[in-house]
């Protein structure tokens, strides 16, 4: 996949404004209030002017906008919802100003007063759920969450994808598999270790956000149906489909149950998972205690401190016999 050229938008999301994923009529209800404070959300802004990228400025200037509606619904699903529709957004802007390494000191310069900015992007108020982290962040890394991006995309509009390729429209057969190719190889990449379904690593590295591991969104099986169109013809639900479903219920039923966790180490909390396996139909035991196991000399040992315990008793009571 190239950065440096337009990535083939086969799904209808416009990234470009945010004020399309909420209704208008909510959009409309704060334009008033956001016209109030037009001049004051504005002067921070200023600073971005004189930086060695001209789309700062106006993408500080939506920031702030963006978060005012966002920041006005209520804490909850909904909410993180449009939250990560603001960071993917924040990232793939910030990356589509920088189109090579050569640009190194004015991407630090951009990041630096990104950074800063989030003081400033909502009055001092900083939801850290709804922010976006650049912190010792590189050009590799906001690659990374450009690509994180596309496979939300991708999940999020798997059936309206499905549904178009069944109908066999061949005007747009090459925009498809050049889409779903780039795609696959995302998928492969993030499946295998990122968020490997049978790892700890998916809570981690919170793949929900972004990742689906069920079989059944499986680019792979998108091409397969899309090579099989034949012209005019559409393809009936569960076809082809029916194979992989099949790969997913072979695969190992043994699954985790995690939660994360931090603990102490080399002066710093590090973040982890504590993870069990176990499972609903497991044997339990009901009321009865295990015998602790000894080691074969560690019962010789108890047996003769038993014995030597015994014969101190007795010569006590012995001694103690006579003297009456």
């Amino acid at each position: 996949m190239k950065y440096n050229e337009t990535y083939i938008n086969v799904v209808p999301i416009d990234y470009k404004n945010l004020t399309g994923i909420i209704k208008n009529e909510k959009w409309k209800e704060h334009d008033l209030r956001t016209k109030k404070v037009h001049n004051y959300y504005c002067d921070p802004c200023e600073k971005f002017k004189s930086i060695c990228k001209d789309d700062a400025h106006n993408m500080c200037k939506k920031i702030r906008k963006n978060l005012d509606k966002i920041y006005a619904i209520s804490p909850g699903k909904e909410r993180k919802k449009h939250c990560l529709y603001y960071k993917y957004w924040f990232y793939e802007k910030l990356m589509n100003m920088f189109l090579s390494d050569s640009e190194d000191k004015c991407f630090k310069n951009v990041l630096t007063e990104f950074e800063n900015f989030k003081v400033y992007a909502y009055y001092g108020y900083i939801d850290y759920s709804c922010q976006y982290d650049l912190y010792e962040i590189k050009l590799d890394d906001l690659k990374m969450h450009v690509e994180k991006k596309y496979l939300h995309d991708y999940f999020n509009n798997y059936d309206m994808i499905d549904n178009s390729i069944r109908k066999c429209d061949f005007k747009n057969k090459n925009i498809y598999e050049e889409y779903l190719n780039s795609i696959n190889k995302l998928y492969i990449k993030y499946k295998k270790v990122e968020c490997s379904s049978e790892d700890y690593n998916y809570m981690l590295n919170n793949c929900e956000n972004y990742f689906y591991p069920e079989e059944y969104y499986n680019p792979q099986y998108l091409l397969s149906m899309l090579k099989s169109c034949i012209p005019g013809k559409e393809i009936p639900k569960n076809t082809i489909k029916k194979k992989y479903l099949e790969l997913e219920k072979r695969s190992p039923q043994v699954k985790l149950k995690c939660t994360k966790g931090t603990y102490w180490n080399k002066n710093k909390f590090e973040l982890n998972m504590i993870c069990t396996d176990k499972q609903e139909g497991d044997i339990v035991s009901a009321g009865v205690n295990k015998s602790p196991s000894f080691s074969y000399y560690q019962i010789i040992f108890n047996g003769v401190f038993t014995l030597i315990g015994v014969f101190f008793l007795l010569s006590l009571f012995y001694k103690v016999k006579i003297l009456s």
